[in-house]
């Protein structure tokens, strides 16, 4: 149990600092200057959400109430503080940030729903698919909407939404086809539990081809050929790991290799943008 707690532990810290790669990726990809308080701001911010989901998902599996949930895990419930109390400090003086931190926190509390309402045994009434896509509408405004709050670059800004989208959506598929059969026993809907596998690669092939359409109208508008090959050759591992997750995988694969490839990303980028 406690190897388990510290794989958690260190999962949510592991996806925090992705997080705040995906900022310094977003200003890199327009040319910015990098505010780096408004990217801690989003990584202790990831690591709270990512915590109170946690403790959510801890609450839904045991006959305890919420409080004893709370003080058994002391670990979670100090992240999800810590975190909040972090990010609210460094970003209170970006108050250009704020509309879009209230719109990701309740499309966060949009996308822990299906959860709150299995507790009680309900199911919501729709479909799998915006689960998923609940969860990279999140991602994409908090990682590129907030850090670039006040960029008045229309056209750059619309592109970097559909990149960051995709590129998220489709880690997001492949997620959702590991927990597939987890979720079909929770009465969890998704995308890979709602989809035939057929279906599933229709949505990856039109998920990368969208993603791939953003970028060759990034490169020819305002970003460097280089860094554009870069964004685009992420679709390899995406497409090795994709497959790969329809038979069963380590724990390994998913919270290091797939969320892994956010930051390779981000860090693939600035070193071409340096070249």
């Amino acid at each position: 149990m406690q190897r388990g707690w510290h794989m958690i532990l260190t999962h949510s810290v592991f996806v925090s600092i992705c997080a705040g790669a995906l900022c310094v990726q977003s200003y890199h990809l327009i040319n910015l200057p990098v505010h780096w308080p408004l990217c801690l701001a989003v990584s202790c911010f990831t690591l709270a959400g990512y915590n109170v989901y946690w403790l959510i998902s801890k609450f839904h599996f045991s006959s305890q109430s919420l409080l004893r949930v709370l003080l058994q895990q002391p670990a979670h419930g100090a992240f999800f503080f810590l975190g909040t109390a972090t990010g609210v400090a460094l970003i209170v003086s970006y108050p250009v940030t704020f509309p879009w931190l209230l719109i990701t926190a309740v499309i966060g509390g949009m996308y822990a729903l299906p959860l709150l309402f299995s507790i009680s045994g309900a199911r919501l009434p729709v479909p799998g698919v915006v689960k998923t896509v609940l969860l990279a509408v999140v991602w994409t405004i908090a990682t590129v909407l907030v850090p670039l709050a006040d960029s008045e670059d229309a056209s750059a800004l619309i592109s970097l939404l559909l990149i960051r989208f995709f590129f998220i959506f489709m880690l997001n598929i492949i997620f959702d086809v590991g927990d597939a059969a987890n979720d079909r026993q929770l009465n969890l809907r998704t995308l890979a539990t709602d989809s035939s596998s057929r279906n599933l690669y229709g949505w990856m092939a039109v998920s990368i081809g969208i993603y791939t359409t953003a970028i060759v109208y990034s490169v020819w508008h305002f970003l460097p050929v280089l860094t554009g090959v870069v964004l685009w050759s992420m679709v390899l591992p995406v497409a090795v790991l994709f497959r790969k997750a329809f038979s069963k995988q380590s724990y390994h694969f998913y919270y290091l290799y797939t969320d892994g490839l956010m930051l390779c990303s981000a860090v693939a980028t600035y070193l071409a943008g340096i070249v």
